[in-house]
């Protein structure tokens, strides 16, 4: 794992129909199972970890921002409920590590519990239902803090994850002329790969999914797609994927 000087942040949305400031202040004390919110802070009581909580008042196209980062993946019912939200609540926290992104993970299924109707991690640009969320908190494997964080997006030949910088790796970038599904299947594989087994690898080396699918070269490339200042900027860097 790459080190930086600056940790990644991850930010994530919960929109709610809460009445007030107060109403959400009362929702986490009774329904969130241990959280404590006060002043711009929500810590878990027993273990003492915190995140920054920010409430925003209605946002007349947040229904639109789930639909998109959405991508299928939430209902009309839940749409429905996201245009009639009054307030999101955002956290943010360091990122950088499996531990960190779980416990984000932990924090934002708390306040589902509490009213929230959905889930948009904004350092991702992906959105998941509550159902989906809840699924993978209580999942104990790191392959579910991956696929929370994780997404795969592009076209035209071009096709890159976005997410990696949260559990502190490179995300990847594949320039071939594939189809969207293998694209998503290469990235997927290739960062599973990367997280899960940490190899020391070397520009120029070679990947493929199996023994018999094409090969990729491998070379690293600091991240060029987003600038250093947008959440989705990835400080770790990129592995570029190139068709041998």
């Amino acid at each position: 794992m790459n080190q930086v000087s600056e940790l990644p942040q991850i930010v994530i949305g919960i929109p709610g129909a809460w009445t007030d400031r107060s109403d959400i202040v009362t929702a986490i004390a009774k329904n969130s199972g241990g959280y404590l919110y006060a002043g711009m802070l929500l810590m878990h009581i027993d273990t003492q970890w915190s995140c920054t909580l920010e409430i925003y008042d209605r946002d007349p196209e947040l229904r639109g921002a789930f639909e998109i980062a959405g991508g299928g993946r939430l209902s009309e019912a839940e749409l429905i409920a996201i245009e009639q939200h009054t307030h999101t609540i955002y956290l943010s926290v360091d990122g950088g590590s499996f531990d960190s992104a779980r416990n984000l993970m932990h924090a934002a299924k708390a306040l589902l519990n509490c009213g929230g109707i959905a889930v948009k991690i904004e350092s991702t640009g992906i959105a998941h239902s509550p159902a989906q969320w809840t699924e993978w908190a209580d999942d104990e494997l790191p392959l579910a803090v991956m696929n929370a964080f994780v997404t795969y997006v592009g076209g035209d030949g071009t096709f890159y994850s976005c997410g990696m910088h949260s559990i502190g790796h490179r995300d990847a970038v594949v320039t071939a002329d594939i189809a969207s599904n293998d694209a998503a299947h290469l990235l997927h594989q290739f960062l599973r790969y990367i997280a899960f087994e940490d190899p020391s690898i070397h520009d120029n080396e070679t990947f493929s999914v199996d023994a018999t699918a094409p090969r990729y070269r491998v070379c690293q490339s600091p991240c060029t797609m987003f600038p250093s200042d947008d959440l989705f900027h990835n400080p770790y860097g990129v592995w570029l994927l190139s068709p041998v």
